[in-house]
């Protein structure tokens, strides 16, 4: 009588709980003479069940192993493989900024794309792949949605100019409309100077805990009277500061342009700076919470 498909067994091919209450498929073999050592086929290339264990083993690794490549080397060229390379070339040539694009993208990476595609070779990712993970997202506006092309079609034209593949299906993903902000103008009738002067006067209503006052009223009049974004503010230290010049000079590496930017010291600010002896200029604030402080600033000038 033949066995139910439940009741196959798998020679070597084991379900394991893991610690963490997943399951894991574990493999052990032996192949031209050699024994391996017990192997996490759900960790290393995504099988689910025993039988996909099974197959994955005959049909690829073993075929890999007679070819002389090595299937569970960390540095089988794997999409994992590909972005961690593109990510570092992109920081060190400087085309993505670290805190900003790089650390976007690895999120972005690490959250929806890692677990399902990044063990796959890029030849065996699929449009269905593609369209799986979007689907996973289908709650998230458009950005994030273009997130997923703006990864991968630049990997996928490079392989293809290397030979590697012959098709690329993140070609094939529509990229959706980014809402844009609505312009001042069509928000408010009252004309840019008014505006700033509100805010301005907000700056000194701002009453943020007594220990971070100085810092924030000093960061936020630097910020309106200077225009600079206000991450690069945040990264500026005491030694861009010539107060016997009245001048801050926002070094390369801070700048989007990747030029140095010389811009006169606000009034508002000078006594702050004088407070600080070396270091970060704004030491206590956080990137994150800068949308909290511009929208009660926005609140107040109302």
């Amino acid at each position: 009588m033949a066995k139910k498909k439940e009741d196959i067994t798998y020679s070597g091919i084991t379900t394991k709980e893991l610690k963490n209450g997943e399951t894991a498929i574990m493999v052990r073999f032996k192949y031209l003479g050699k024994t391996y050592p017990l192997k996490n086929f759900t960790k290393l290339f995504g099988c689910n069940t025993e039988k996909q264990a099974h197959d994955k083993l005959n049909q690829e690794i073993k075929k890999m192993l007679s070819e002389g490549k090595d299937p569970f080397n960390s540095q089988t060229k794997n999409l994992d493989y590909y972005f961690e390379e593109r990510y570092k070339t992109q920081i060190i040539k400087k085309l993505w900024r670290e805190d900003t694009t790089a650390k976007n993208y690895l999120k972005f990476y690490n959250k929806y794309m890692r677990k399902p595609l990044g063990w796959k070779k890029l030849s065996k990712i699929t449009y269905t792949d593609l369209d799986d993970i979007l689907k996973s997202i289908s709650h998230t506006g458009a950005t994030q949605h273009n997130q997923l092309k703006k990864i991968l079609n630049p990997i996928f034209k490079e392989a293809m100019r290397r030979g590697e593949v012959d098709t690329n299906p993140a070609s094939l993903l529509e990229r959706h409309k980014e809402k844009k902000k609505e312009k001042i103008s069509k928000r408010t009738t009252e004309d840019n100077l008014t505006i700033v002067k509100k805010l301005y006067k907000a700056v000194g209503l701002y009453k943020p805990k007594q220990t971070l006052k100085k810092e924030l009223n000093a960061y936020l009049y630097l910020l309106l009277l200077t225009a600079h974004r206000y991450g690069e503010l945040l990264k500026l230290t005491r030694e861009d500061i010539y107060l016997d010049k009245n001048l801050i000079i926002s070094p390369a590496e801070i700048t989007k342009t990747r030029e140095d930017y010389h811009y006169p010291v606000p009034e508002e600010c000078v006594e702050y700076f004088k407070s600080v002896n070396s270091g970060k200029l704004f030491p206590n604030l956080v990137y994150s919470s800068v949308a909290d402080y511009w929208s009660k600033l926005m609140s107040l000038s109302t």
